[in-house]
């Protein structure tokens, strides 16, 4: 599967290592350090248009895109389902635990009349 991160660019998922907010970098010292020394030894691709917003990290470059991590999060995440057949009206992710349960089946109008 592909990870589309704007400006035409896809990248496979299994290359990309993680994905930041450039702004939540710049608020931590050690993330605003890094950062710096990606962008200061040219290592990173700006496929912004000049709207600095999410770092992609991947095996072997850097890219700065304007879509946003959780933007960029949420295509991963739907690219997965969509391979595994998960519909997402199916299931949801207990915060607590961690793990997928399915939701129960809702009760059909006439269920519910003979309850009544």
């Amino acid at each position: 599967m592909y990870l589309h991160i704007g400006n035409n660019v896809m990248l496979k998922h299994d290359e990309v290592i993680g994905v930041f907010s450039i702004a939540s970098l710049k608020k931590d010292t050690k993330g605003k350090k890094f950062f710096n020394e990606l962008v200061n030894g040219k290592k990173v691709n700006d496929i912004s248009e000049g709207k600095w917003t999410s770092l992609v990290l991947t095996d072997s470059e850097a890219y700065i895109t304007r879509i946003s991590s959780n933007t960029l999060k949420a295509r991963s995440n739907s690219d997965r389902e969509e391979l595994l057949g998960i519909r997402k009206e199916d299931i949801y992710a207990t915060q607590s635990k961690r793990k997928l349960v399915k939701k129960p089946i809702a009760e059909t109008g006439e269920a519910q009349k003979e309850k009544d």
